[in-house]
C-alpha cells in the first residue's frame, strides 16, 4: 500500500524560569497641569421643515382575465372514434383546412364534428367556455350565423349528456378574401364528470332568411387556428402597477454652533527613570513524541473517509467530474441511480433500495425550428427517465425556452403530472397539468409530454423558430 502521511510533532518542553527582573528607576517628578479653558454656550436647535403633502394614488390597472386549458380544432386528425375529428389540447401542427359549406335558408348546416380524448380529470369548473372561429364568406350582405353544440360521452364516444348551445353569432366580413374571427359562448356551472369521460363538439352554420350562400370555415396552420378557451385550469391575471408616491416635504435650517473655549497651557513633563538590568533565560522543554502512520487505499472518483483507526478508504457518495461520461451522486444507502447528472436521495431506513427515493434531472435540446424536438438527460440523444415495471413516479418540471432568433421569443411553464408502469408499459395518469408563467409571444412554444415505447418519460417541444430548451424535471418514484 502507499506510505501514511506524516506523524504530528510532539508538544514543545516547558519553559524555563523567568531571571529576575532589575530594580527600576525612580520615577520622575510630573509637571503642574495646565488650567483648563471654559467651554463655548452651545447653539440653539433650528426648527424643522413642514411634511410635504402625500401624491395622489396611480390608477388601477385592468383587471386579469381568466385562462383555461386551450382545445384546438385539428381537421386533419382523426380521432380513432367514427366519423369524429381531433379536438386536443395540442395544436397538430398540420397546414391549414377549410371546410366549404352551403347553407339551406333556416336549417341548421352540420359544418364538422370532433371529440376529445379521455380528459383525465373529475370536475368542469364552473365558467365561460369560448369557440374562436374563423370564417370567409362571399359578400357583406350574405347573412349567415354559426354556433356550436357539446356533449358529454363516455369513453367510448358514445354520447349520454344534455346537449347543450352557444349563442348564435352573426359571421362578419372584411373582404372576400380575408377570414374573420366569430366568438360563440356557454357558460357552464361547475360539473362533476368521469375521468374516462370525452367532449363532443359540434359546429354548424344557418342563415338569417331563405337563400343558400357559401361560407368556408378555416383551422389549424399558423394563421386561422379555430380553438376553444375552456374554463379548466384557469389562470389569475396580474394586477394593475401601483400610483407613485408623493414628494417629500423640505428640511428646516440648521442652528448656528456656539464659540469654543480656549485652551488651557500644559505642565512640563518630569524627566524618565533608568530600567533595570534583564533576568538570566530559562532550560529548554524535552522534545514531543514521533506520530503514527495512516494506510491509503481506494478507487478513482470517490469521495474518501476513515475505515479504521489507522486506514483511510471509499465512501459510497461517487464523484462526477468527467462531462463526457457521467455518473449520478447517491444520497443514502438505499438510492439507486437511474440517469446520467442526476442527484438521487433515498431515505436510510427504507428495506429495498430504489422502492422510495427523490432525484433530480435536467432535460436539455438545441432546436431547430419548424419542427419537434426530443429533450434528453445526456449529451448524446439516447437518455431519459426510465420507469420501471412496479413503479409510479411524480414529476414536477421547470420549462424554460430562449429563442435564438433577432425577437428573442421566450417562454416559461411549469408542469406537474403521474407517469405509472403496472407491468404493462410506462403510460401517463391523465393529461399533465401545464401552466404557461410568461411568454413573449403567446403560443410560440408548446412543450408535450408522453410515454415512451422503452418505458420512458418523454419530453418535446414545438417551435417554429430556432430556440433552446431546458426542462429542470423532479420527481419522487415509489415501487408498488
Amino acid at each position: 500500500g502507499s506510505s501514511g502521511s506524516t506523524g504530528t510533532s510532539g508538544s514543545s518542553g516547558e519553559s524555563g524560569s523567568a531571571g529576575t527582573s532589575g530594580s527600576s528607576g525612580s520615577t520622575g517628578t510630573s509637571g503642574s497641569s495646565g488650567s483648563a479653558g471654559t467651554s463655548g454656550s452651545s447653539g440653539s436647535t433650528g426648527t424643522s421643515g413642514s411634511s410635504g403633502s402625500s401624491g395622489s394614488s396611480g390608477t388601477s390597472g385592468a383587471a386579469g382575465i381568466s385562462a383555461g386549458q386551450v382545445y384546438y380544432f385539428n381537421q386533419s386528425a382523426s380521432s380513432g372514434i367514427g366519423t369524429y375529428k381531433e379536438l386536443s389540447a395540442t395544436p397538430s401542427g398540420a397546414g391549414q383546412q377549410t371546410i366549404l359549406k352551403t347553407t339551406t335558408g333556416s336549417t341548421p348546416v352540420l359544418v364538422q364534428q370532433f371529440i376529445t380524448p379521455e380528459l383525465g380529470f373529475n370536475v368542469i369548473p364552473g365558467g365561460t367556455q369560448r369557440f374562436h372561429l374563423h370564417f370567409l364568406k362571399n359578400n357583406i350582405n350574405d347573412n349567415t350565423d354559426t354556433f356550436v353544440t357539446i356533449e358529454l360521452a363516455d369513453s367510448s364516444g358514445t354520447g349520454y349528456g344534455t346537449i347543450i348551445s352557444t349563442n348564435i353569432a352573426a359571421i362578419g366580413f372584411v373582404s372576400p378574401v380575408i377570414p374573420v374571427e366569430v366568438n360563440a359562448d356557454i357558460v357552464l356551472p361547475t360539473t362533476t364528470i368521469n375521468s374516462t369521460d370525452r367532449m363532443i363538439a359540434k359546429i354548424y352554420v344557418v342563415d338569417q332568411g331563405t337563400s343558400t350562400r357559401d361560407v368556408t370555415w378555416y383551422t389549424e396552420g399558423t394563421s386561422y387556428y379555430s380553438f376553444v378557451l375552456t374554463s379548466v385550469g384557469a389562470v389569475s391575471g396580474s394586477s394593475g402597477s401601483s400610483g407613485s408616491a408623493g414628494t417629500s416635504g423640505s428640511s428646516g435650517s440648521t442652528g448656528t454652533s456656539g464659540s469654543s473655549g480656549s485652551a488651557g497651557t500644559s505642565g512640563s513633563a518630569g524627566s524618565a527613570g533608568t530600567s533595570g538590568s534583564a533576568g538570566s533565560s530559562g532550560t529548554s522543554g524535552s522534545s514531543g513524541t514521533s506520530g503514527t502512520s495512516v494506510a491509503v487505499s481506494g478507487t478513482t472518483d470517490t469521495y474518501v473517509k476513515f475505515t479504521g483507526s489507522t486506514t483511510i478508504g471509499n465512501t459510497a457518495y461517487g464523484i462526477s467530474e468527467n462531462i463526457t461520461a457521467p455518473v449520478s451522486l447517491l444520497m443514502g444507502n438505499k438510492a439507486v441511480a437511474k440517469d446520467q447528472f442526476a442527484i438521487h436521495h433515498s431515505k436510510a431506513f427504507i428495506v429495498n433500495s430504489g422502492d422510495s427515493q427523490t432525484n433530480q434531472v435536467i432535460y436539455y435540446v438545441n432546436h431547430t425550428g419548424g419542427a419537434t424536438s426530443e429533450l434528453y438527460t445526456d449529451l448524446g440523444t439516447t437518455s431519459r427517465i426510465n420507469v420501471s415495471s412496479g413503479r409510479i413516479i411524480a414529476y414536477e418540471i421547470q420549462y424554460v425556452v430562449a429563442d435564438v432568433n433577432s425577437t428573442f421569443d421566450n417562454s416559461y411553464f411549469q408542469i406537474f403530472g403521474l407517469i405509472s408502469n403496472t407491468g404493462s408499459g410506462a403510460t401517463l395518469v391523465g393529461s399533465p397539468l401545464v401552466m404557461t408563467i410568461a411568454e413573449t409571444t403567446v403560443n410560440h412554444h408548446t412543450p408535450s409530454f408522453y410515454a415512451t415505447g422503452s418505458n420512458e418519460l418523454g419530453i418535446r417541444i414545438t417551435s417554429a423558430t430556432d430556440c433552446k430548451v431546458t426542462a429542470y424535471v423532479r420527481y419522487t418514484e415509489v415501487n408498488i
